[in-house]
This record gives structure tokens, C-alpha cells and sequence, in this order.
């Protein structure tokens, strides 16, 4: 997971890594370079699990979540200006900062449902 300051709630928050799909390129292809690029990490493969709206009431956007697994470390640069950190956290662990309210990002609890990991 990786922690980042998001302006609009002034604090530092714990999430997947994710990031804007480029005009052209397909949402597998930003998974892949979007994770790479804010964790150093590179996946041997990916699996889809998920796309929804998250504003349907005012936007188009549509979020795509992918599984990544055998991931490899390929370098400790990350992108400094957006991620402060890269966490690995036990499923555990992960819980628990659900349940406590720490952990509030519509994706990331939404990802993790869907590879079945939260069990609340």
C-alpha cells in the first residue's frame, strides 16, 4: 500500500496505488506502469477484478481495479511528489486500520472486498 497526502482532506492517507489511465492506453497497462511507478514493484501478472462509477451523478469516470501478484522489486525510486511511502501490511493489519476508520478510500476498500480480504 502507499501513503500520500490528499489535499482535499489535508492528511496523509493509506491506499492501493493508483493513478490516471493515459489517453490510449489500456486500464491493464496503467495498472501495471502506476504500480511500478509508486512502489518500485513490478507484478508477474495481473488479474481484473473490478470496474465501477464512482460519481455517476456528475462524471464519467470509471476506476478498474486490478490483483497483482509475484511482485518483484525493480528499483527504490518512487514518485516522491505524490507517494511519501510504500507500506506492507499483514491482512491483519490491513483490518484492523479498516475497523479503526484509518483506512477510508472508496478504491482501496473496494479492492480489497472484491479479492475477499476484508472479513469485517
Amino acid at each position: 500500500m502507499v501513503r500520500q497526502y490528499r489535499y482535499a482532506l489535508g492528511r496523509e492517507t493509506l491506499e492501493i496505488p493508483a493513478g490516471k489511465v493515459d489517453s490510449g492506453e489500456k486500464p491493464e497497462d496503467c495498472a501495471r506502469r502506476e504500480l511500478l511507478e509508486e512502489t518500485g514493484y513490478r507484478a508477474g501478472s495481473l488479474k481484473w477484478l473490478y470496474t465501477y462509477a464512482p460519481a455517476l451523478g456528475y462524471s464519467n469516470e470509471l476506476i478498474h481495479i486490478y490483483s497483482g501478484n509475484r511482485l518483484r522489486k525493480r528499483t527504490n525510486a518512487i514518485d516522491e511528489r505524490e507517494i511519501s511511502s510504500v507500506e506492507k501490511l499483514s491482512l491483519r493489519e490491513v483490518t484492523s486500520l479498516v475497523r479503526e476508520g484509518r483506512i477510508q478510500d472508496g478504491k482501496t476498500l473496494i479492492g480489497l472486498a472484491m479479492m475477499g480480504l476484508l472479513r469485517l
